[in-house]
């Protein structure tokens, strides 16, 4: 009997966790609902549980998992998930799935709302509430409790109201005595529980919905569109007709398995993860002032990922922390020079067995600001030099932060520590396709090593180097890549500045058009983007504007000339 594939999508929410698993036509084969109760990798767990129960004795097997919410980043990373997104592109795309006209979604779950605006299906505005509980799940449960009523109840109540009340409905702590006041006052339960309703939605319409262009037909999912008397509200305040799904409060664990299945990346889940222990820990990065807490997940006491942080390299500084990769290295600085408008490259003694890949980077600290307890005594630098050298060269921009500085202005012999290597936008040893990389300024660092390393091998895979810069005098590395010379290296230089007259080359800033120039078949190719965020974001999307698939880019930013 043929086994089918299906695809387990999970919610993790600060107050309910939820799970759905959908096969190739959208049929929902197993769902679960349950409350996080402030742990969610137990939830999690928990939920695996039923879901397991519910998919005996169906010819099944997931071959795709995807978590979203609040925690979906940890729950990711301990399912292995094959796709991780938000809330927002998770209710989008389950929503739409059933209900492809839809232009406004409401959601109201147990800590947080958002409103989502769709046009012709595809988002165009949304918002999101995540700072205050009034007009939440949370929040009516509390005012259940405080008039002796299950919250299931709150609805049936509201409907049997005479003259709703007047609630004070912008924050809770108002709220909350507002409706004991009125209580007091003698006003019936049933207006008071209407009165709630009323207020919820006036809340919600006065701050999520404010400015946004709410048309039907609407949606209303998450835990609160259950409650009956909320709906009916929406419906009196607004106008509009609610369309209520019997699976709305499932619609993002929905919405995450369908991107799950959509994802070209399949691989088979394994319900064993409840066996496993699983444990987070939080470690200070001490990389710079900001001192971010890194919260790390530990599986069997091994790393698995860590967040948290303002800067990615704060993951791999915690890694390092908990002992699980990476290492430090005494070393000094043999010579620092300029080798471009505001950039100077550093050569460092290569330590005895530091080894790392083209490609990778490392958090180089000066020992003379460390003794002084300086807040900005570390930094991490790309690695130019390439893997079989006998030294290690690092480049950066120069500015005027106390480290660079420093290094800069570094005597030959100062003592440095080098911890790493990081980073995984190594090229895979298995050739398959052809590669495009994209450097913006001072992102070309990492390619330089991969470059020289390839030129080692002899050009063993054709490259496409799309170089940006605002002008000559600030393309480090201009003379050697326009000095590589061989058939499996095309070099596309781009000026975005006005520096430059005589510039006979490419103008402007990178699109997916203009790559799809030079690259013939550069949806089938491997991109690696290296730059500043704003235009690691820009050029990520005109590479996936042109079709180029999400699993085929990846991507690297730095901030101020760091690598993040």
């Amino acid at each position: 009997m043929k086994t089918n594939d299906c695809y387990l999508g999970v919610d993790i929410g600060s107050i309910s966790t939820k799970a759905a698993v959908v096969d190739e036509n959208n049929k929902i084969l197993a769902s679960t609902y349950l409350w996080t109760e402030g742990d969610p990798i137990g939830a999690v767990k928990r939920v695996l549980v039923e879901i397991k129960k519910q998919l005996e004795g169906k010819d099944v097997k997931i071959m795709g998992t995807g978590t979203t919410g609040s925690a979906r980043e940890l729950i990711g990373t301990i399912l292995d998930a094959t796709i991780v997104k938000n809330e927002i592109t998770a209710h989008a795309v389950g929503t739409l799935t059933f209900h492809p006209d839809v232009k406004t979604i409401f959601e109201i779950g147990g800590q947080d709302s958002k409103i989502i605006i769709l046009d012709h299906g595809i988002v165009v505005d949304y918002a999101m509430n995540t700072l205050c509980a009034a007009g939440t799940g949370s929040f009516l449960s509390s005012q259940a409790r405080r008039l002796n009523i299950p919250v299931e109840e709150f609805g049936a109540h509201a409907l049997r109201a005479k003259n709703a009340t007047k609630i004070a409905g912008r924050c809770t702590v108002f709220a909350e005595s507002d409706l004991v006041h009125k209580a007091q006052m003698g006003h019936p339960k049933e207006d008071i529980i209407a009165g709630l309703c009323n207020s919820i939605v006036n809340n919600y319409l006065n701050n999520i919905g404010k400015g946004k262009n709410i048309q039907s037909p609407i949606v209303f999912q998450g835990g609160v569109s259950k409650n009956v008397g909320v709906v009916r509200s929406f419906e009196k305040i607004t106008g509009h007709k609610i369309i209520i799904d019997d699976a709305g409060h499932l619609m993002g664990a929905i919405g995450v398995a369908i991107l799950a299945r959509n994802k070209k990346t399949k691989k088979e889940f394994n319900f064993n993860i409840e066996d496993i222990e699983f444990t987070t820990v939080g470690v200070e990065c001490g990389g710079c002032a900001n001192n971010c807490e890194v919260i790390c997940v530990l599986k069997d006491n091994k790393f698995l990922d860590g967040w948290g942080n303002r800067c990615a390299t704060g993951a791999d500084r915690a890694r390092l922390k908990v002992g699980k990769t990476g290492g430090s290295f005494a070393s000094r600085i043999l010579s620092t020079k300029m080798i471009a408008k505001d950039t100077i490259a550093v050569d460092l003694a290569k330590p005895e067995n530091f080894n790392f890949k083209a490609g990778q980077y490392v958090f180089i600290s000066i020992d003379s600001l460390c003794d002084k307890g300086a807040n900005e005594s570390m930094r991490a630098m790309s690695i130019v030099s390439e893997p079989s050298e006998n030294k290690i060269t690092l480049a950066m921009r120069v500015s005027g932060t106390l480290f660079k500085k420093a290094i800069a202005g570094a005597e030959v012999g100062t003592s440095v520590t080098i911890e790493g290597p990081f980073g995984d936008i190594a090229l895979s040893e298995k050739i398959s396709k052809d590669v495009v990389f994209v450097a913006g300024g001072i992102g070309i660092t990492p390619f330089i090593s991969m470059l020289r390393n390839e030129a080692k091998a002899g050009w063993p895979r054709k490259i496409y180097l799309f170089y940006s810069n605002r002008n000559i005098k600030g393309a480090a590395f201009f003379e050697e890549l326009s000095g590589f010379k061989n058939d499996n290296f095309i070099f596309i230089p781009t000026i975005s500045g006005k520096d430059d007259p005589e510039w006979k080359g490419e103008r402007g800033r990178l699109t997916g058009t203009m790559m799809s120039k030079y690259v013939p078949d550069l949806v089938d190719c491997e991109c690696i983007i290296v730059g500043m965020p704003e235009m690691v974001r820009a050029v990520y999307g005109g590479l996936r504007t042109v079709g180029v698939s999400e699993g085929n880019i990846k991507v690297e930013s730095f901030v101020a000339g760091e690598q993040v």
